[in-house]
């Protein structure tokens, strides 16, 4: 138990740490409508949103936030663990008197009569997801849906074993340190890319989320991805069957599940005995 308090301790204060270097939201793919629609395929209309109550767990740079902004809905709640909540409060607007922002973690925060929950990339960095799960139930509507995005293990293989291996090092590296790692590994996702495009025609281990989603960002939105990945003490990849088992343990059932160019899972879930 111990080690699970320390897990989150440190990984939501590292997460605070990384807000402060890449906090910044420059317009691009990377904070665009395109980018939000990507992650479920057709399986979800955002339109829904508009005029309904919404929170996000883990707002992190604002960068769902102002996605989710663009649907209109009446009321907006912004859940942040971090000190970078500071951030948030500065940087972003208000969204016509729409937005609260709540500094406190995924398990604890008290919200109710939410029409809509999304978490996206964040239930795969906390180590006792169960007890965020079933708090994000207690605060939906009855016929309302939680959306999670988390990192799947189907299509990650490689790089999962290459995590497994550079994790312990990385752990050890001060984020300035940090940053100049993600500046030499973005050029070499970019050169990867490249090569396999040329080489492989019947395509090669993550072409197209490099193809849809990494390219088509900026290279400073392209370096940020890689230092999210390489920051957080804690990840998780879940495999299809476990990301399931785990919402529906925690009183939801999953209406969806989209395997997002084949390295992630998305899935709409809503409140158990709930039609």
């Amino acid at each position: 138990m111990r080690r699970l308090i320390r897990l989150r301790e440190k990984s939501i204060e590292d997460f605070g740490s990384q807000w402060s270097i890449h906090g910044d939201l420059p317009e691009g793919h990377w904070t665009s409508d395109e980018m939000f629609r990507d992650h479920w395929g057709s399986s979800f209309d955002p339109n829904q949103i508009t005029g309904k109550t919404v929170a996000e767990v883990g707002s992190g740079s604002g960068r769902v936030l102002r996605m989710i902004s663009r649907y209109d809905p009446e009321s907006i709640f912004g859940i942040e663990p971090s000190n970078g909540i500071n951030l948030l409060h500065l940087k972003l607007p208000d969204f016509k008197g729409k937005l609260r922002l709540i500094n406190a973690r995924a398990d604890e925060f008290k919200i109710e009569e939410c029409d809509f929950l999304f978490c996206f990339g964040v239930l795969h960095h906390i180590p006792e997801p169960k007890k965020a799960l079933r708090n994000m139930a207690k605060a939906l509507k009855p016929e309302g849906k939680l959306l999670v995005w988390v990192y799947g293990y189907e299509g990650n293989q490689i790089y999962v074993l290459l995590q497994s291996l550079l994790r312990p090092l990385l752990r050890l590296l001060p984020d300035k340190v940090l940053e100049l790692f993600a500046i030499l590994a973005r050029e070499l996702v970019i050169l990867y890319f490249q090569i396999g495009s040329l080489v492989f025609k019947r395509g090669f281990p993550l072409q197209s989320y490099l193809k849809s989603v990494f390219m088509k960002c900026d290279r400073q939105s392209q370096k940020f991805i890689i230092f999210d990945q390489m920051n957080p003490i804690y990840s998780k990849y879940y495999r299809k069957e476990e990301i399931i088992a785990l919402v529906e343990e925690c009183n939801f059932d999953v209406e969806n599940i989209h395997h997002r160019h084949g390295y992630s899972w998305f899935l709409i879930c809503k409140v158990k005995g709930n039609v």
